[in-house]
């Protein structure tokens, strides 16, 4: 019950922080994930979100979206080990690029708790759901909508949107938005670090950090609690493919 109550006050804030990301241009939707999305946050958990780009712009949507989260001093850093209401900025995928590949218990159970706070085109909540549905039902008996996304979703502003929609066109027509999707991919590609344990995936279609995830320790104490039971055969559950 205190979990819940502290992330209601932690909804409150990443509301309020991600009002502001609709002002930017190329981002299609944004969900709510991990412990925010569950309703079971401590105190010193930060806000992990998981954001839709536009197909061809997801290394643009990245760098604007982390700009105006730290022009808002609420962007989890790589250097924060502890980033307590922060927002952090670890998973985008773009509209043509819906599937998570990563299959696994783990990963089912944590997109299927996904929340749309903000969405441009209800379409594509819509596709990120079919698209998904089909193997995360290898795992879950069911994959529905969450009933608490309404109340959830942040309030819509006309002027921000209006200038996101400016900023695009703008980019588009003069060109610019080809050139900067290109010098984003560049820079941040020099930054990324691909070698460490987890998973690191850094291309056009997908751009995910999760190092050092808990999915492979929380998969052997899943699979040992199941050996203990001695109920189940020689069933035993696998990460997605971890480093």
């Amino acid at each position: 019950i205190e979990k819940n109550k502290l992330a209601e006050q932690k909804w409150k804030k990443a509301r309020r922080y991600l009002f502001w990301a609709q002002t930017v241009p190329f981002v299609e939707g944004i969900f709510a994930s991990g412990s925010l999305a569950l309703g079971h946050t401590g105190k010193e958990s930060d806000l992990d979100v998981l954001v839709v780009a536009k197909s061809g712009r997801i290394w643009l949507a990245r760098l604007l979206l982390s700009v105006c989260m730290s022009l808002l001093g609420v962007r989890r850093k790589n250097k924060d080990r502890i980033a307590p209401d922060k927002i952090c900025l670890n998973h985008y995928i773009t509209t043509a690029s819906l599937k998570i590949p990563f299959e696994s218990l783990y990963n089912a159970q944590g997109y299927a708790h996904l929340v749309p706070v903000y969405w441009r085109n209800w379409e594509v909540v819509e596709r990120f759901w079919e698209e998904n549905g089909e193997w995360t039902g290898k795992f879950l008996s069911s994959w529905e909508l969450p009933d608490s996304y309404q109340r959830r979703a942040i309030r819509r502003n006309h002027w921000l949107g209006w200038t996101r929609t400016g900023l695009e066109k703008f980019l588009d027509w003069t060109g610019l938005g080809g050139l900067l999707e290109k010098f984003s991919r560049k820079i941040q590609l020099a930054r990324i670090k691909t070698d460490l344990p987890g998973r690191i995936t850094a291309d056009d279609r997908q751009l995910e950090f999760h190092p050092y995830s808990a999915e492979k320790d929380i998969i052997k104490k899943y699979n040992q609690n199941i050996v203990r039971l001695n109920f189940f055969g020689d069933y035993q559950e696998s990460d997605s493919g971890l480093r």
